[in-house]
């Protein structure tokens, strides 16, 4: 599950704000260990947990990247590299008040590799495997949770707990497994929780 964290509850921005400063420090060492310029975030776990909850940039469930990537470089300016025809979305319902500059390729053409290194140099760390890039699995720096994300997941655990159980609540018998999966999400997408 994701949450957009207006849902469940938006971070004080002094909370907010230490914690996106904790995870760009977090970032910024394991730059330095590996000499990198920057780092590509594009699967949706890495991309949330970037940005304390507050990005979900998929279009499609069941894929693991999102329609953007976010680039962090070493010098602290962040970019989300998207199409063209995406940019209106996600400067409106993503990334307004995040500090995160667009970087554009049209959406007829693949060019999100070469505005990383435009933007972010030449040795960029990556979440997904690709050429140019050097693979990495960035779970370790999401794993030591901070209090402010233990705090949204409780608050989408209770959430879920309740969605399901007012579903549950409302079945009668012969409703398929498929329905009962249906109407538990939609529960779900009403609250800006996306079930994946």
């Amino acid at each position: 599950m994701s949450i957009v964290t207006s849902a469940i509850a938006t971070p004080a921005s002094a909370a907010l704000e230490a914690e996106l400063e904790e995870k760009q420090s977090r970032l910024a060492d394991l730059m330095d260990q590996n000499g990198w310029t920057a780092v590509l975030l594009s699967r949706h776990e890495n991309i949330a947990w970037a940005t304390a909850g507050r990005v979900e940039a998929r279009v499609a469930l069941g894929v693991e990247t999102a329609v953007c990537s976010l680039l962090l470089t070493r010098d602290g300016r962040n970019y989300y590299i998207a199409p063209s025809n995406e940019a209106p979305r996600l400067a409106d319902e993503e990334f307004a008040g995040l500090g995160f500059e667009p970087a554009l390729y049209p959406w007829t053409e693949d060019g999100a590799a070469d505005l990383a290194h435009q933007h972010g140099g030449p040795e960029i760390g990556a979440d997904t495997a690709q050429a140019g890039f050097y693979p990495w699995n960035f779970t370790s720096l999401r794993a030591p949770l901070l209090l402010s994300e233990v705090d949204r997941y409780r608050k989408l655990g209770k959430a879920v707990a309740e969605s399901t159980t007012r579903v549950l609540k409302g079945l009668a018998p012969g409703v398929s497994e498929d329905e009962m999966a249906a109407r538990v999400a939609a529960d779900l997408l009403a609250q800006h929780i996306t079930p994946s």
